[in-house]
């Protein structure tokens, strides 16, 4: 029994913009017990991550319109968690530098055997396992499966898979500052050209959803945020 058996149904996000090429690989992958999603463009793709969750994305590189690397910058926005797997018909060692300096999780060639497919995508849905299924945050919990924050005495609040990650960024570095260059990069890609208004909406919209909890994150001035365990609230440095 192959690994995608041993589990109810990993889900799969197949991008390739060749009819032939989605319909090989789609039955492939459900044959090896995955349920597959096959889109022929990048903007497809991104608009079904931010629908739904994945166990792992397989990605054709050369694409039109959008390409791979394109498309995983943006699914990175709105699936940060989804493991990556970039397929391609090219050979070149630059292709697959570029794909995981970019952030993919792995590389395959369209050319590789169905074993050696099947064996990467499964590595990269357990690589994509959240290790634990939830982590303490304030005085609350969120809960890694159903992405869902509780906390005594009130109502549960649901959170995006990026909120989530913020948190989670927060939760690994108490009491250190992390700038907002650093947290848009992270979390909006290296390629963003936005402002940094973006953040502090998103933050402003994260805190609001915690609500008393959102004391633990704290706004330091002109420099980002900090995940304050004491939750003493806003610290406003003076300029």
């Amino acid at each position: 029994m192959s690994d995608a058996q041993t589990q109810s149904r990993r889900t799969i996000l197949l991008v390739d913009d060749e009819r032939s090429v989605r319909a090989a690989f789609a039955a492939m992958l459900e044959e090896a017990g995955y349920e597959v999603s096959a889109v022929p463009g990048g903007a497809k793709a991104v608009a079904l991550c931010r629908e739904r969750r994945f166990d792992a994305v397989l990605l054709d590189v050369m694409m039109p319109a959008m390409n791979g690397y394109e498309t995983l910058r943006q699914i990175r926005v709105v699936s940060p968690f989804v493991p990556v797997v970039f397929l391609t018909a090219l050979d070149a060692e630059e292709t697959e530098a570029a794909a995981l300096g970019l952030g993919a999780d792995d590389f395959v060639r369209k050319t590789s055997s169905p074993g050696v497919i099947l064996a990467r995508v499964a590595a990269a849905v357990r690589r994509g396992a959240p290790p634990k299924s939830s982590f303490a945050f304030g005085t609350g919990v969120v809960d890694l499966s159903s992405l869902m924050y509780s906390r005594h005495g009130a109502d549960d609040v649901r959170l995006s898979e990026r909120e989530v990650a913020i948190m989670q960024t927060f939760v690994a570095t108490p009491g250190e500052v992390i700038s907002s260059d650093r947290l848009l990069t992270r979390f909006w890609g290296a390629g963003f050209s936005g402002s940094d208004a973006v953040l502090r909406m998103a933050i402003a919209r994260l805190k609001a959803k915690l609500g008393p909890d959102g004391r633990f994150i704290r706004n330091v001035y002109r420099s980002g945020y900090a995940y304050d365990v004491a939750g003493a609230g806003d610290a406003e440095d003076a300029e």
